[in-house]
C-alpha cells in the first residue's frame, strides 16, 4: 500500500510540473531546447503524497525539510439562477443610456486593470460581472492608477523580479534560519495566529551531526592487542554537509578512513559516514582522548574516547594486626583476600621503601616479602573474578615496644594501593598479686633461698594434717602462657649480705619431700588475666620442711642476643628455639609438731574386790592440745580373766 500510494504521488507530480513547465514556455514565448527552465519549476510531490502515512511508517516527509504549502484554490461562487436577473442586452442598453462615452471607456480600463491584479493568479475561477449598479459607485472615487505604473510596466518589473528572487541553496545558510531548511532533530512549534509550521527557536544553534556512540569507551583490554570500535556520524540538517575528523593527540588511539554513503565525502540529510577508532595500549591503565569533528558550522563536536578496565577489588583489610607476640618469637596470622571486582589482575607484594621501581621483577620475590620485623607470603599472585587466596603475614619481633611496616600492592593496570602490618613484641611479666591467711615474714638470720623472690610460711601443724593457702598470680601480657610446676630443693648456701650469689652456689634439684603440692600444676595462663591456685602442706613426718616452688613457662622463645654497635640486626628466623624459662619462685616453709594429747585422771584404778561378772565403769576426760583434729581408737583388753574395753571406742577428736 505504501509503495503503490508512493508511485501514484510521484506520477500525479511528475504530470504537473510538466504542465507548470509547458504554461511557463507559453507566458515567456521562449523555447527550453537545453532545459534551463526546469530548474524554475517547483516540485510538487509534496502536494499529493500522505505525510501522516510516511511518518507512521518512520519515513522523511518533505515537511521535515521544505517549508513548502499546498496551493489554496478558492471556492467558485454559487451560481444564482433567478428569473429576475437582467439579460445581457438589458445590461449594455443601461451602459449605454447611464454612462457617457469617455466616462464608459474609463470605467472599461479600470475594470480590466483591475482584473488583472486581483485575479493573475486564479484564472482558473470564474469572474463575477459587476452590475451597473456597481460600477457606477466605482466612478465616484478618485482613481489611484493614474500615478503608478501602466499594467504593461508592472508586468516587466515582476519577470525581471523572479528571475533575481530565486530559491538560494540552503547549504550556505545556518541551520537556524528559516530559509536554509529545517533540522530533522528540532522540534517545530505552532503559531496561534498562524497556521505556518516553524521550528523551535533557541539560542544554541541546531547541531549539524550527533555522534553514535556519544563517548567511546574500551572496557575490556589487555597488553598486545589491539581493539577497534565504530563512530557514526548522522547528518541532522536538510542539507548536504562535508565533514571532517581530526585524529586523537595520544598514541595509543587512532582513527582510519571514513566510509561515506556517497563519493566526495559528502553526507546526505538523515544519512551517515562511519570512522574506525583503534585502541593499542600498551598497559592496563585508564586512557583519555578527544576527536574533534568539524563542518561548515562554526560549532566544533567533541566525541571524547575513554579506556577504562573496571579494576579488580581486593577485600584485603588496609590495616593487617598481628596482635602480640613474645619477643624472639613468630607468630603467624592469616587474612583472605578475594577479588570482588569484574576483572582479574595480577598482584606484587614489596615493601614500600622499594616503590616505585625500574623493574619491578628485580625487587619482587616469588614466595615472599620481607620488611623486618614482617614477612608476608606469597608477594606474587594472581586473581580472576570471585577467586580468594590466604595472605600469610608472619611477625617476628626483636624488641619489646609497637611495631608498623607499609606494604605496597601493585596491580597489573596501574594502580597501587598500600596495607599497613601491625604488632607488639612483649616480655613476660607475671604478677603474684596476693596469698591468703596471715603473711609471716622471714626473720632476722633466718636461712632462706638465694633466689627465691616470694616467701610463703605456713603455721606448725601435726602430721598427716593439712593446710591451704590460695596464690593469686597474674599474667601481664597479652599472650597465652602455658605453665607447670616443680618443687625444687633451696638454694640456702650462707653469703654476706649485699653481695650477689655466685653461679656455682646456685644449684637446682627436685625435692624428694611431697610436702607441698599446689593445684593446678599444669595449664595455661590467659592473657592479662588473674589465675588462682590453691598451695597444700600436708607433712608426714615429725620436721620441719623446706622448698622452693619454681612456676616455668614452656615453649618461649630465646631472646635474640643483643646486636653491637658494628653488627648489622638481622631478623629473627621462622626455627627460632624455643625452651623453657622460670618466671617465678615461691619459697614455702613449714613445721610440723607432735600431737597434745592430755588424759584426765591419767590412770583409773578401781580398788577393792570386784564380783564375778559383775560391770564396772570409770569416766575419763581425754583432751587435743594439738594444731590439728584426732582421730583415735582405743584397743580392747580381753583374756580368760576379764574384759577392758572404751566406750567410745574410736573417734574423732
Amino acid at each position: 500500500m505504501l509503495k503503490d500510494h508512493i508511485i501514484t504521488a510521484s506520477a500525479r507530480s511528475m504530470d504537473e510540473e510538466r504542465q507548470l513547465y509547458e504554461g511557463m514556455m507559453k507566458e515567456l514565448g521562449v523555447s527550453d531546447h537545453q532545459g534551463l527552465l526546469k530548474g524554475s519549476v517547483v516540485s510538487t510531490f509534496s502536494w499529493y503524497v500522505d505525510e501522516e502515512l510516511l511518518r507512521r511508517n518512520n519515513l522523511i516527509s518533505p515537511e521535515d525539510y521544505l517549508n513548502t504549502q499546498k496551493p489554496q484554490v478558492r471556492e467558485s461562487a454559487p451560481v444564482t439562477l433567478s428569473f429576475v436577473k437582467l439579460t445581457k442586452a438589458c445590461e449594455s442598453w443601461g451602459d449605454d443610456d447611464s454612462l457617457s462615452p469617455s466616462s464608459k471607456k474609463i470605467v472599461e480600463k479600470m475594470n480590466d486593470l483591475d482584473d488583472k491584479l486581483t485575479c493573475e493568479s486564479d484564472s482558473d475561477t470564474p469572474k463575477k460581472k459587476r452590475t451597473p449598479k456597481e460600477k457606477q459607485n466605482q466612478t465616484k472615487p478618485k482613481p489611484k492608477w493614474i500615478c503608478e505604473p501602466s499594467v504593461e510596466e508592472r508586468e516587466r518589473l515582476r519577470k525581471l523580479k523572479d528571475r533575481n528572487d530565486y530559491l538560494r541553496n540552503p547549504r550556505f545558510l545556518p541551520p537556524k534560519s528559516r530559509e536554509g531548511g529545517s533540522s530533522l532533530i528540532r522540534a517545530k512549534v505552532k503559531n496561534k495566529r498562524s497556521t505556518k509550521v516553524s521550528e523551535d527557536q533557541s539560542d544554541d544553534p541546531a547541531p549539524v551531526f550527533i555522534a553514535k556512540p556519544s563517548v567511546i569507551v574500551f572496557a575490556d583490554y589487555i597488553v598486545g592487542h589491539i581493539y577497534e570500535s565504530t563512530l557514526e556520524l548522522i547528518n541532522t540538517t536538510s542539507t548536504s554537509c562535508h565533514v571532517r575528523v581530526i585524529p586523537p593527540n595520544t598514541q595509543y588511539f587512532s582513527i582510519g578512513l571514513g566510509r561515506f554513503p556517497s563519493e566526495g565525502g559528502i553526507v546526505a540529510p538523515g544519512l551517515s559516514c562511519k570512522y574506525t577508532v583503534r585502541f593499542a595500549p600498551d598497559s592496563l591503565g585508564d586512557y583519555e582522548d578527544l576527536l574533534v569533528v568539524e563542518t561548515h558550522g562554526k560549532r566544533l563536536l567533541k566525541v571524547p574516547i575513554e579506556a577504562r578496565r573496571p579494576p579488580p577489588i581486593l577485600t584485603l583489610p588496609r590495616v593487617l594486626d598481628c596482635g602480640y607476640c613474645l619477643v624472639g618469637g613468630v607468630k603467624f596470622v592469616t587474612f583472605l583476600c578475594r577479588n570482588v571486582g569484574l576483572s582479574s589482575g595480577n598482584f606484587c607484594i614489596i615493601p614500600k621503601e622499594q616503590w616505585p621501581a625500574r623493574n619491578l621483577r628485580s625487587v619482587s620475590r616469588k614466595h615472599f616479602s620481607e620488611q623486618p620485623p614482617f614477612a608476608v607470603s606469597p608477594s606474587l599472585f594472581m586473581l580472576q573474578p570471585g577467586e580468594d587466596i590466604f595472605i600469610e603475614l608472619v611477625f617476628f619481633p626483636t624488641t619489646a615496644e609497637r611495631s608498623s611496616q607499609t606494604f605496597t600492592i601493585v596491580c597489573d593496570n596501574c594502580q597501587v594501593n598500600d596495607v599497613s602490618a601491625e604488632g607488639e613484641g612483649q616480655l613476660v611479666a607475671l604478677e603474684l598479686v596476693s596469698v591468703s591467711g596471715e603473711d609471716e615474714p622471714l626473720m632476722v638470720g633466718e636461712r632462706h633461698d638465694l633466689t627465691a623472690e616470694h616467701f610463703v610460711r605456713f603455721s606448725p601443724c601435726n602430721p598427716h594434717s593439712k593446710q591451704q593457702k590460695t596464690l593469686i598470680i597474674r599474667n601481664n601480657v597479652h599472650v597465652e602462657l602455658p605453665f607447670h610446676w616443680q618443687p625444687m630443693k633451696p638454694n640456702v648456701h650462707p653469703i654476706l649480705s649485699g653481695e650477689p650469689p655466685e653461679s656455682s652456689q646456685i644449684q637446682f634439684h627436685p625435692a624428694t619431700d611431697d610436702a607441698f603440692h599446689i593445684s593446678p600444676s599444669t595449664g595455661l595462663l590467659a592473657p592479662c588475666q588473674d589465675q588462682e591456685f590453691l598451695l597444700t602442706f600436708s607433712p608426714t613426718e615429725l620436721k620441719d620442711y623446706h622448698s622452693v616452688l619454681h612456676l616455668s613457662l614452656m615453649d618461649v622463645p630465646q631472646l635474640p642476643p643483643e646486636p653491637r654497635e658494628s653488627s648489622v640486626l638481622k631478623p629473627v628466623q621462622v626455627g627460632s628455639k624455643l625452651i623453657s624459662v622460670t618466671a617465678m619462685e615461691i619459697e614455702v616453709k613449714g613445721s610440723v609438731e607432735p600431737y597434745q594429747i592430755l588424759l584426765e585422771p591419767y590412770a583409773v584404778i578401781i580398788p577393792g574386790e570386784i564380783l564375778i561378772c559383775t560391770t564396772v565403769r570409770r569416766h575419763f576426760t581425754m583432751w587435743n592440745h594439738s594444731k590439728a583434729p584426732v582421730s583415735f581408737q582405743w584397743e580392747r583388753l580381753q583374756n580368760d580373766f576379764h574384759t577392758i574395753e572404751v566406750e567410745p571406742s574410736a573417734g574423732r577428736l
